[in-house]
């Protein structure tokens, strides 16, 4: 473990046991992101590692598991933790428009080395600042129904930020669907 915390790269020389222990390997990427590389497949492939591993360095999304870098879900909660990841992801969700949107609101560096058209740019651009809007407000006021419901008319996807009660609720879940059936009203 000492060797690790010294030189992330000494990962590649541990036991197999060491290189699948969690602690281990994200004291590794403290050093360097890279030595994730020699983490134990089925670690690289750990929603909960991953999440841990983006949420210290970006680029760890790198070195996760070609299953975890293309599932939508887990790359919604990576980039709220590590925005820059998105270039990281599988190419279909990189293309994604909402993902590029969602990764954008949560940092302005999230698009850079992505080769967006700066028309395409713009108009990710515009819609982030709708979506960061609305996060700002759900985030300040996570359990008012009627804040969450403002918020949503200006951008749907702020629904995460609220609180898991309403969340769950059917009366947001049926807002919720409302404002994607119609578009964001800004």
């Amino acid at each position: 473990m000492e060797a690790v915390r010294v030189a992330g790269e000494a990962l590649s020389f541990a036991s197999e046991a060491r290189r699948g222990d969690p602690e281990i390997a994200l004291q590794a990427l403290q050093q360097n992101h890279a030595s994730l590389a020699h983490a134990a497949s089925q670690l690289r492939s750990d929603a909960d590692f991953g999440l841990k591993s983006v949420g210290a360095d970006f680029r760890a999304m790198e070195m996760l598991s070609e299953e975890l870098r293309a599932d939508r879900g887990f790359a919604l909660s990576a980039l709220a933790l590590g925005a820059r990841a998105v270039r990281f992801l599988a190419d279909e969700l990189r293309r994604d428009n909402d993902i590029q949107v969602w990764a954008f609101a949560h940092d302005d560096r999230a698009l850079e080395g992505l080769g967006l058209e700066a028309e395409q740019e713009a108009e990710v651009s515009k819609e982030a600042t709708a979506l960061r809007w609305a996060m700002n407000l759900v985030q300040k006021h996570p359990s008012s129904r009627n804040m969450i419901c403002r918020a949503m008319a200006s951008h749907p996807a702020c629904l995460w930020y609220a609180s898991e009660h309403l969340r769950l609720s059917e009366e947001m879940v049926e807002c919720w669907k409302r404002t994607r059936m119609f578009g964001s009203v800004t």
